[in-house]
Formats: structure tokens, C-alpha cells, sequence
């Protein structure tokens, strides 16, 4: 059977292509003023940081209070990172913002209580 790191990235990459595909659709039906053409580079950021913050989160040989302070820093660290992608994002490009905006929290909301669930199920577990 998969191991939980290995089951953690295959639902990462199955949310990820979700996404991609949602992007898509909505590229495919909005109006040309409200199309995300650098979207793909915006997603991209999400499965990585969040994948990399599990890895380190759920790695072998954490108790429980290392855990806590560790997930309380990460999710720290998670906000000002993506709210500097963000200021990135919505800075250099040159379409509406309000699309910029839209995709950047969808992709945050969804990514972010993904994370959370599996990271419940893993603590579960041990």
C-alpha cells in the first residue's frame, strides 16, 4: 500500500489538475478582459509551498508540541509568502487586477484547508 507522503501528493497533483481545469474552463468561457493568461505560473506556486510545508510538517520524529509551534510558524510564514506572490502578481500584470485577485484566493482558500485535512489525517494517524 502507499505510503501517506505518497498518497498526500497524488490527491496535490489530483487537486492541482482540478484546478488547471477550472482555469481552463474559465478562461475558455470569460470575456478576453477577464482572462487569466498567467495563470498557470500562479498555480504552480500553490502545490509546491504547500507540498513542501506537509513534507516538513508530517516528517518522521516531530511530538506533539514541535508539531504545534512548527504548523503556527509555517502558517505564518505561508501568509507573507503568498501575500508577497500576490503583490508580485498584481503588480506586474497587465490585465484586470479584480481576476488577478479572484484566482489568487480561490487557489488559497482550496490549497489551504486541503493542507489542513490531510495534515489532520496524518496527526490522526499518529
Amino acid at each position: 500500500m502507499y505510503s501517506a507522503n505518497v498518497k498526500f501528493i497524488i490527491w496535490l497533483m489530483v487537486l492541482t489538475a482540478l484546478c488547471l481545469a477550472g482555469q481552463y474552463l474559465w478562461n475558455s468561457q470569460a470575456p478576453a478582459t477577464l482572462k487569466l493568461y498567467h495563470g498557470l505560473p500562479l498555480l504552480i506556486i500553490f502545490p509546491i509551498t504547500i507540498g513542501a510545508l506537509h513534507l516538513f510538517l508530517t516528517r518522521p520524529g516531530t511530538n506533539a508540541q514541535s508539531f504545534t509551534r512548527n504548523f503556527m510558524a509555517s502558517s505564518g510564514l505561508k501568509l507573507f509568502v503568498f501575500a508577497g506572490v500576490l503583490v508580485i502578481f498584481v503588480m506586474f500584470s497587465k490585465q484586470d487586477v479584480r481576476v488577478v485577485a479572484v484566482h489568487f484566493l480561490v487557489y488559497y482558500a482550496l490549497f489551504t484547508v486541503f493542507e489542513v485535512l490531510m495534515l489532520q489525517k496524518a496527526i490522526k494517524k499518529k
